[in-house]
């Protein structure tokens, strides 16, 4: 059988380390030492998951490690990997393929522009687009994001970028601030 690429190894041992170091370093060390985020078998456990044919961005990844190492800010860490994370490792599996929408080392195990959703028996499908009904953040195309537009119907709609105008039911890529009864991400 073919091997995982090195690079694809070496980024996911540097995540584990990045995660682990994170986890001491915002929640004060308590359980993480020895807990699974800072598991040494961890990585053999993601790469368990991944086909041979996988290919790492190098971009993102360094991009996650980067988010990994932002100072805590008080704030409780986060329970997921950055998005970055679950994105840096890149795959080819076609529509229809079989596929694992719970696997922790990689999101994108379907080619470029399919996803792989979350129920019924998962295989990799089409992103969504604006305005077609979706469940989790993954579904939607680059560019949106699922959310609640009214009581159980979420839809796929437009990140709004810095400095553009929103309201109820849009997302912001940056901060929402309110500049007195206007939004403004």
């Amino acid at each position: 059988t073919e091997e995982i690429p090195e690079e694809v190894r070496e980024f996911l041992e540097a995540r584990r380390q990045a995660e682990c170091d994170r986890a001491v370093r915002c929640e004060g060390g308590y359980g993480f030492a020895s807990g699974p985020v800072c598991h040494p078998d961890r990585v053999e456990d993601w790469l368990d998951e991944l086909p041979a044919d996988v290919t790492l961005n190098p971009e993102l990844a360094e991009q996650c490690l980067d988010e990994l190492s932002a100072p805590c800010d008080a704030r409780p860490i986060e329970l997921l990997s950055p998005r970055s994370c679950t994105t840096a490792i890149e795959g080819s599996l076609p529509v229809g393929e079989p596929c694992d929408p719970d696997a922790s080392a990689s999101s994108s195990l379907c080619a470029d522009g399919l996803y792989c959703p979350s129920s019924g028996c998962p295989t990799c499908t089409p992103r969504l687009s604006l305005g077609d009904s979706c469940v989790s953040f993954f579904d939607c195309s680059d560019g949106l994001a699922c959310m609640q537009v009214v009581e159980d119907d979420y839809r796929c709609v437009r990140v709004r970028d810095l400095d553009e105008s929103c309201g109820t039911n849009e997302v912001c890529a940056e901060t929402l601030v309110d500049f007195g009864n206007r939004w403004v991400c």
